[in-house]
């Protein structure tokens, strides 16, 4: 089944319409981006539209006119499919989150000074706005499926132009897998509380994928997009296989995260996780020391940096080269990883990185290219 409606057919649709339906919506369905995405000035040029009568684009929301739709997981009449940030906006002005720009004039009466005015002032100083605000229609779509494949297809369809990052592509897959790793990244300890990085565009998501895929495969693999693509596509069941991988994942990053502070500075850049939480897994070393060695091994790094090129430490300098470009390929994941493993063993066996001899850019399939 996959049918479209315009609202419109069934009488108008304004925001005040909207705000009487707020808890009808769903606005976190499994494809949808997350919330606080748009800045400021974005949100008061949606305002300003409202108010000065520019049209606005189409909102698609999902409509389920059948109870049992297995795409009703949150028990509502609509989710949203396309319009969210705009929405959002809408409610953070009634809220009073922001006010109207600096630049803002009304065009029925530039007379009028509202710049700088949140919600609340208008309403006070100048409520007959307000009621045109409440008045302005909306122009909305209603897809009734429950089909998830056309549903996702829609979606992509819809923000093809608007940039999504290849994360929000993969997050807009159906299926228990993408389900399954929201759950899990909303409420683990480590996503929650130890990373220092936010989540706006799906990077925890796209965070534990990788980790999964490591440990599907026992090994550092490549993380190019059509890679995780294909593994999230293929695996959209959620079968006890991959059931079984997530657990092993979220086991382990119950004893990795007991290694790290809340919002840790070591925690800020996602492409080196997988190659912490590979090594960490793989040598289980003590934790304190384990964090000892990453604030040692940070600090000598920051040190080489400072030097002269024919100075500086060319592994070290290649490291951070490869934390940088390529930070998802194989070859550079394993080399890291190699860089890891040897200077963690001679901070293990010397209590210390000061006089560590690091002579070759390793190849990471020759243990013998680092010296310790």
């Amino acid at each position: 089944m996959f049918k479209i409606y315009k609202l419109g057919e069934f009488g108008d649709f304004n925001i005040e319409t909207i705000i009487s339906l707020r808890n009808s919506i769903d606005f976190h369905p499994v494809y949808q981006r997350y919330g606080g995405i748009w800045s400021k000035e974005k949100k008061q040029l949606f305002i300003d539209t409202i108010l000065n009568d520019y049209d606005t684009p189409k909102f698609y929301f999902n409509y389920f006119s059948d109870s049992s739709n297995p795409l009703n997981s949150s028990n509502k009449i609509y989710a949203i499919v396309d319009g969210k940030q705009r929405l959002e906006a809408i409610f953070d002005f009634l809220a009073d989150k922001f006010p109207l720009s600096q630049e803002f004039r009304f065009y029925d009466n530039e007379n009028l000074q509202l710049k700088n005015l949140k919600y609340s002032e208008i309403a006070e100083k100048h409520p007959f706005i307000l009621s045109k605000f409440y008045n302005y229609n909306l122009d909305i779509i209603l897809i009734d499926t429950d089909d998830e494949d056309k549903l996702e297809e829609l979606f992509l369809r819809l923000n093809g132009g608007e940039a999504l990052t290849n994360a929000e592509k993969r997050n807009a897959i159906g299926g228990e897998f993408n389900r399954k790793v929201r759950e899990i990244v909303e409420t683990h300890n480590f996503f929650t509380n130890k990373l220092r990085f936010n989540n706006p565009r799906y990077q925890y998501q796209d965070l534990f994928i990788k980790l999964a895929l490591t440990e599907l495969n026992d090994e550092l693999v490549s993380f190019k997009n059509n890679i995780l693509y294909d593994f999230i596509k293929d695996n959209k069941s959620f079968d006890s296989n991959i059931s079984n991988v997530f657990t092993k994942v979220e086991n382990n990053l119950n004893e990795f995260k007991e290694c790290f502070k809340d919002k840790d500075p070591l925690l800020s850049s996602k492409g080196v996780l997988p190659v912490f939480y590979f090594f960490y897994t793989r040598h289980l070393p003590e934790n304190e020391m384990f964090y000892s060695f990453l604030i040692e091994f940070e600090e000598i790094r920051k040190e080489n940096r400072k030097k002269e090129s024919s100075q500086a430490n060319p592994v070290l300098v290649e490291y951070d080269r490869l934390n940088q470009q390529g930070v998802h390929l194989e070859k550079s994941l394993r080399l890291r990883y190699k860089v890891i493993e040897k200077t963690f063993n001679h901070f293990k066996r010397f209590g210390s990185l000061a006089d560590i001899q690091i002579e070759e850019v390793p190849n990471y399939e020759d243990d013998e290219n680092i010296s310790t």
